[in-house]
């Protein structure tokens, strides 16, 4: 391999299938050796780790710390927390007026089998459309 490319199997897509990978990049691509597959990659800066904080972190920072036990199977994340998004009156009064969007263009609630098989999974989903139905209905 050239100076410009760099070899690997330790990736964690990888795990169990050992597939060599090259990273190119003169040519910003990453190709596995066992398949021909190749993609595209782009470099990106090094965060500094710091961020302005803005309204995505608001119910972010809200669960910090939560987690859902030894069992896995707590009740939904939020459940019990309040989330007031600051958004002008005006866009809010316009969103509610279109109704929820999950709903708009009489679409019909539909989980699919994975989750309507599965009793939380299905109250977490209901949950977030009650959440919808509250903020934009």
């Amino acid at each position: 391999a050239s100076s410009c490319c760099f070899l690997t199997k330790d990736l964690t897509f990888n795990e169990g299938y050992d597939s060599q990978y090259i990273f190119d990049f003169k040519v910003m691509t990453q190709v596995n050796s066992d398949s021909g597959t190749s993609r595209k990659i782009r470099r990106s800066g090094e965060s500094d780790g710091t961020h302005d904080a803005g309204e995505d972190d608001g119910f972010a920072a809200s669960i910090t710390g939560i987690s859902t036990g030894p069992s896995g199977s707590s009740a939904c994340i939020g459940e019990s927390l309040e989330f007031t998004p600051s958004l002008k009156p005006a866009f809010i009064a316009k969103q509610q007026g279109l109704g929820p969007q999950s709903k708009r263009g009489k679409q019909t609630v539909d989980y699919g089998p994975a989750v309507f098989n599965d009793p939380h999974g299905r109250s977490c989903f209901d949950e977030m459309l009650a959440n919808e139905e509250e903020f934009s209905g």
